[in-house]
């Protein structure tokens, strides 16, 4: 009997694609029928890492089908089953039944963890897409977004976004599950109760500040990634500095949820008494809610002194200025500026503890 062995780089490439995180894989050798339309008959090698065996063993027993690999789905009821490895390496004469590989793991930068992909409902109709994050103020939790994201208005007339005019009552979060590795779920958060909204606006200006923060009480088995707790570097933010916003334009998520960075420039003076600044970039929607990071490379001198001081240094920094909130104008070709709002107008909005009035 002869069989054709997936080769192990092979193997390797095709997790290492999905999932870029160190594993053990297994083989099971199997045929198929002649008449089945799931591929030539005759003998078959399956890898699977040791999740998907379980699985596999699983729903064989229940005579379930079941996605293998994400790449090809095996029907139970036709499948000859043949030999199975346990934990242990064991040598066969036609196989190695199990494979131990050395791949390295992939990590991704910490602040790709920060944003959440959020869906704005009402009960269970989907109104919206957006970009949230945790921040955390006093040992309180809070997700933190845009007021028209959580209210569904135009924060300037209160009127709402959707044509049908739709209000969300619950936000739908992407979370992060907690363990080693990238595991998402979703969760459903109330943004109402009773139609009176349990979120935070800025307690003096409102929906002028385009900022919404709701309180969160977050369950053991998610992970909490508050922004502000990830190894922040102290720098003042200048015009033309580089930038990035961190979010899902379109609605578009990476695998495992990762967010989509976007590059841009500070366009106008931050340090003004304004609680928002203006970026050069081409924003879409899907990004409303994103956090904003400065991350700068080189040597970075702080104040307008010409001679080196003690806090002065050479490498890499990371801090958050603040959240966006969208781009000026209706249309893609416009100006292509979009807002920010710093980080002192969500903390002013925590401290507030205004509820939100739409």
């Amino acid at each position: 009997m002869t069989s054709t062995i997936q080769g192990r780089e092979q193997v390797e490439r095709r997790f290492q694609r999905r999932d870029g995180v160190r594993a053990s894989y297994f083989c099971v050798l199997g045929s198929f029928p002649a008449e089945d339309h799931h591929g030539d008959p005759g003998p078959k090698v399956w890898w699977f890492r040791e999740r998907e065996l379980l699985c596999f063993l699983a729903c064989r027993k229940k005579h379930r089908d079941v996605h293998v690999g994400g790449d090809y789905r095996v029907d139970f009821q036709s499948f000859n089953f043949v030999r199975w490895t346990k934990i242990h390496v064991v040598l066969c004469n036609l196989v190695h039944l199990f494979v131990s590989t050395a791949m390295a793991i992939v990590q991704t930068d910490p602040f790709s963890q920060v944003p959440i992909f959020i869906k704005l409902k009402f009960d269970d109709t989907e109104l919206a897409v957006g970009t949230a994050f945790m921040y955390r103020y006093d040992t309180h939790l809070f997700l933190v977004s845009n007021w028209h994201n959580f209210s569904g208005r135009d924060p300037q007339t209160h009127e709402p976004l959707a044509d049908h005019g739709g209000i969300p009552n619950i936000v739908s979060c992407y979370l992060m599950r907690d363990g080693k590795f990238i595991n998402r779920e979703w969760f459903d958060i109330p943004l109402r109760d009773n139609d009176i909204p349990l979120w935070f606006e800025h307690p003096s200006s409102g929906s002028i500040v385009d900022v919404g923060v709701l309180p969160l009480n977050l369950q053991s088995s998610f992970k909490a990634i508050p922004v502000n707790e990830l190894p922040l570097t102290d720098m003042t933010l200048r015009v033309s500095h580089d930038i990035f916003v961190l979010g899902y334009p379109l609605g578009l998520v990476q695998p495992m949820g990762l967010p989509i960075w976007k590059r841009a420039t500070v366009a106008t003076e931050p340090g003004m008494s304004s609680p928002s600044f203006l970026i050069d970039t081409a924003t879409r929607e899907g990004m409303s809610g994103s956090p904003v990071i400065l991350r700068y490379r080189g040597f970075y001198m702080h104040g307008n002194s010409k001679s080196f001081g003690p806090d002065d240094w050479l490498g890499e920094g990371d801090d958050f200025v603040g959240i966006y909130s969208g781009r000026l104008g209706t249309s893609a070709l416009e100006a292509q500026l979009g807002i920010v709002w710093k980080r002192t107008a969500i903390e002013e909005t925590i401290k507030g503890k205004s509820f939100a009035k739409c």
